[in-house]
This record gives structure tokens, C-alpha cells and sequence, in this order.
């Protein structure tokens, strides 16, 4: 059992903190916005002066774009430190762009797609590719929302490749954690659009379905720049749980015991009757893997259905159900192995 701080400034950090206590670790959570989570237990709890506890943690997990230079002085940080708050000064950011991706900075329309890379010290073995799903309804259609991502491991080709000349920038500041790369693609161009280090909760929910590894063995190593083999032919999917008009203190997830361990509480607070809701519209995802995304697609249903009460969460039932074709396109561009 270790102790872990996570710094956020709303309920970004819940979904971590939630898992993390599930894996028999005890938790705070730095956020002036976040509500108190577990109510029956110290475990996690919400504190807002953190900086002269800092001794007390094995990991400290920050979801913020810049936090206290002290906290990234404990070299026990996850998430952000100065690469992270100077990456997302555009000025910075586009000076990195131009000097290293050159071709790849005029806008086009494309697939969209994300990289993930666990960078711990040395050129990453691994990375989780994402095709993203960011509207509400089926079919792509309606308002923008996080409403699913699928997800599959890769290991060589050219849009792995794309880490290696950010490795020197990654070694001088001693960055390490998740550094996903979002992207357009086409048949024969690339556009970057976006680098983040943000701890992002569904990317790491596929990774630790692919992976089969918990999530605070995968931060450890990654803190202490180990490398750890991974090797995985399986695919994953997250799913967003949404709520049109949420009212604060319902009761719409009752999960079973069996489906807590792929269920990632997002605008929960759980409480002596169960999880109730603290206002927000995404209540939460539900991950699962498999061979295939109709595996994936299956035990997903599987959790949903043990853990949904209420008529009134929606969630997108075609997450993944074109993934592996877009992989396979993505392929046959040349961009993957």
C-alpha cells in the first residue's frame, strides 16, 4: 500500500482516485472544486494545503497545467512539472512544432487520432494509438462530447516513430508520465495538432485494460524510468456514461462488485446509499478489452448492465464498431506496421 496525491482543479482527478483507492491505496486529493468523495471513509479526502505535506507521498499525480515548483522538486511527480506548463504556452509550443515537425503543421481534414506514449527515461517500447468519438450521438452526430475512445497498442511504424525527436526535449527535463500526441491523418500527409502531458483518464483506462496492469504499478515505473515490456495483440474501448439534465444526489449507477473494477466514477460521490451524482453531465466510463472490438463491445454491455439503474444515462452503443476498419486503413496508408 502506498499513499498518492492527485492535484486537479475540478473532478478530473476523480476517475484516478477512484481506481487507485480500488487497488488498496490510500488517496488525497488536492482540488478547491472537487467534491468529497468518499463519505463513509477518509479514503480518498479533499485537502487544500498539500505543499507542506509533500514528504508524506510516494507519488503525486497532477492533472493541472502548472503546479508549485516545490512539488516538482520531490522528483515524485506525474503529469506535469515545467515541460508540461511550458508546452502549453502556444509561443512555446509552435517554436517546438515548427523546429521539429515542420511538414506537418498546415491544417487539413483527416482521421483523427492520438498517441500515447509512457515515457519513463529512455525511447518508450510502446505506445497506445486512439481514434477518438467526440460527439453524442450514434453515428458521430449531435453536440461534442467525450462520449468513447478505442484503443490498440503499437510498437514500430511510422507514426510510432514520431516520439524520437522529442526524446532529447523529454531527457533535459527529466519529463516523465503520458505524452499523447493528437494528429490528422490522411494517405500521404500528417497534421499535429496538439501535444499534451495531462493525465488524461481514459487513455489510462486503456492502457490499463490493455496492458492487464494496475495503474499505480504502470505510474511507479514510469516515475522511477523503468521500462516494462508489453506486448498485447488485444484492442480496447472506453465509453462515456452522460446524463442530459443531472440532479445533484441521485442515485443512477448502482454497480455491482463485478463491474467496479472496469467502472470509472467521474461526477460520483460515494455515499453510505450508494454513488449519487455532484451535478455533472459525464458521470462516468466503463472500459473493457478484447481479441476483437465485438469482444470489447460485449463486455462493455456486460458492465453497463450491471451497473446502470436509470433510464435517464445514455451512453453511444457504436463506440468501436468501425475501429478495426480504421486501423486497417491507417495500415494500408503505411502509417502502422
Amino acid at each position: 500500500m502506498s499513499s498518492v496525491l492527485i492535484i486537479g482543479d475540478y473532478d478530473e482527478g476523480v476517475p484516478l482516485a477512484f481506481k487507485l483507492r480500488e487497488e488498496g491505496h490510500i488517496v488525497r486529493i488536492a482540488s478547491e472544486h472537487c467534491p468529497h468523495l468518499f463519505l463513509t471513509s477518509k479514503n480518498p479526502s479533499s485537502i487544500t494545503s498539500f505543499t507542506r505535506m509533500l514528504e508524506q507521498f510516494d507519488l503525486i499525480l497532477s492533472t493541472r497545467e502548472q503546479v508549485d515548483p516545490e512539488v516538482i522538486e520531490t522528483g515524485r511527480l506525474i503529469g506535469a512539472g515545467a515541460f508540461h506548463s511550458r508546452l502549453h504556452s502556444p509561443e512555446y509550443l509552435r517554436a517546438v512544432l515548427l523546429s521539429l515537425f515542420p511538414e506537418m503543421l498546415t491544417p487539413q481534414e483527416g482521421r483523427e487520432v492520438r498517441l500515447t506514449f509512457l515515457f519513463s527515461k529512455e525511447m518508450p517500447t510502446w505506445a497506445l494509438l486512439s481514434l477518438p468519438y467526440a460527439r453524442m450521438m450514434e453515428g458521430d452526430r449531435g453536440p461534442r462530447v467525450h462520449a468513447g475512445l478505442a484503443h490498440k497498442m503499437i510498437t514500430q511504424g511510422k507514426l510510432f516513430s514520431l516520439i524520437a525527436p522529442l526524446l532529447p526535449l523529454l531527457q533535459k527535463v527529466v519529463f516523465r508520465g503520458p505524452l499523447a500526441i493528437t494528429l490528422s491523418v490522411k494517405e500521404q500527409a500528417l497534421q499535429l495538432t496538439n501535444i499534451s502531458a495531462s493525465l488524461d483518464p481514459s487513455v489510462l483506462q486503456g492502457i490499463c485494460e490493455i496492458t492487464r496492469r494496475p495503474l499505480f504499478a504502470l505510474l511507479w515505473k514510469a516515475m522511477m524510468g523503468e521500462q516494462e515490456e508489453v506486448m498485447s495483440n488485444e484492442y480496447s474501448i472506453c465509453t462515456s456514461l452522460l446524463c442530459a439534465d443531472p440532479q445533484e444526489g441521485s442515485h443512477y449507477l448502482d454497480p455491482a462488485p463485478e463491474a467496479l473494477p472496469h467502472l470509472w466514477p467521474i461526477s460520483l460521490k460515494e455515499t453510505p446509499e450508494g454513488f449519487q451524482t455532484s451535478g455533472g453531465a459525464r458521470l462516468g466510463t466503463v472500459s473493457a478489452r478484447g481479441i476483437s472490438m465485438k469482444e470489447c463491445k460485449r463486455r462493455v454491455n456486460r458492465t453497463i448492465e450491471r451497473a446502470v439503474k436509470s433510464p435517464e444515462v445514455m451512453w453511444r452503443r457504436d463506440i468501436g464498431d468501425d475501429a478495426e476498419e480504421r486501423f486497417e486503413e491507417l495500415r494500408g496508408w503505411g502509417w502502422l506496421m
